[in-house]
């Protein structure tokens, strides 16, 4: 963890198994990544330039922001000032809860839909289930808000999270290409990237 006194990123206690809270504050660049779980969050102040699953994108205070399992991403300060925001970090199988939840129990699989939103009422269920979960707040509630605020920002049916992540992985092949696109890929090397077939991958 970064120790600059610029740089403040902080996991943060929590009340349910299975998602983590986390605060950042700093001007700190974040070079290409990516996650095993789902992200949600707010920008708290200031505002960051990121490359994302769908291209670059930017978000300003207020914006939700979001990222699926194995997208990756980066993170850049626009004009070198301190921006701050707020995570919750879901392990995909709380996703795959809330999206039998959402589906009536037909699929446990959804993605985030959009990397940056400007979307108030989904700003404020975020605030709502962070406190919650920092502070160990009644857990019907709590979940009542993640399920409204998932249900906002999802497109569900976007892949099982029972073994099959076959958009997430088709994004990894892609960005594969697109972090080395004068090498030569092999089907062969891509299908197994994206952890699909070949077929499936052409």
């Amino acid at each position: 963890m970064p120790s600059s006194s610029q740089t403040v990123i902080r996991p943060l206690p929590s009340a349910a198994s299975g998602i983590e809270p986390m605060f950042a504050r700093t001007t700190r660049t974040f070079a290409r990544h990516f996650h095993d779980q789902f992200g949600i969050g707010v920008v708290l102040s200031g505002a960051q330039r990121s490359a994302s699953g769908r291209g670059p994108v930017e978000a300003v205070r207020g914006d939700i922001i979001t990222v699926n399992p194995g997208e990756v991403h980066d993170g850049a300060p626009i004009g070198g000032q301190v921006r701050t925001w707020a995570m919750l970090y879901f392990d995909p199988e709380r996703i795959g809860e809330i999206a039998l939840d959402l589906s009536d129990e037909r699929s446990a699989g959804l993605e985030l839909a959009h990397p940056v939103r400007t979307d108030p009422a989904a700003a404020s269920l975020f605030r709502k289930a962070f406190r919650s979960l920092v502070r160990g707040q009644e857990q019907d509630a709590m979940m009542e808000t993640l399920i409204l605020l998932v249900n906002r920002l999802a497109v569900r049916g976007a892949g099982s999270l029972q073994g099959n992540s076959t958009p997430i992985g088709l994004r990894r092949a892609q960005q594969a290409i697109d972090d080395d696109p004068t090498t030569p890929h092999s089907l062969a090397s891509l299908a197994s990237i994206a952890d699909v077939g070949r077929f499936h991958l052409i």
